[in-house]
């Protein structure tokens, strides 16, 4: 039996998050909504000019966005307001994962970052050989992830 469904002008490409009684989703039609998971009610929507085409990520207090045009963006889970934002330079399709105080992505100008997960300032960087639209794997010890140059 179906409790409730929530309905959008483009197609979903990613899968939503569930944290704290919200469900997290990017839209195709461009908006970033939180919607309460009980109800189906929107909690609060963001218009956004790009696609989203990864799963968002739930850390603490902050919920974080990939988009097609190449933010990463970090927003209070609780209003949806923006609280920072990274600009990898080119698409990220790879759905953010956060670890320690830490997200990890890749994006499609061949890096994988790791940001401060408060701040979003960048601790590390790697240049791969390909594209990079894989989600990242982790654990205490080990950042897994694939890259289009095999």
């Amino acid at each position: 039996e179906v409790i409730w469904s929530f309905e959008v002008d483009g197609p979903f490409l990613a899968s939503p998050s569930v944290s704290g009684g919200r469900l997290f989703i990017g839209t195709g039609d461009k908006r970033l909504v939180a919607l309460d998971s009980a109800s189906g009610d929107i909690v609060w929507e963001r218009d956004i000019i790009s696609p989203v085409d990864s799963s968002p990520a739930v850390a603490g207090e902050l919920v974080y966005f990939a988009l097609k045009d190449g933010r990463l963006l970090a927003l209070d889970r609780e209003t949806g307001e923006t609280v920072w934002e990274f600009n990898a330079g080119e698409a990220i399709g790879s759905s953010p994962a956060v670890i320690d105080g830490v997200i990890y992505f890749g994006s499609d100008n061949r890096r994988i970052y790791a940001l401060d997960a408060i701040t979003g300032k960048v601790r590390w960087s790697y240049l791969t050989g390909g594209r990079v639209l894989s989600d990242p794997a982790l654990n205490d010890e080990v950042v897994a992830i694939t890259s289009l140059d095999g």
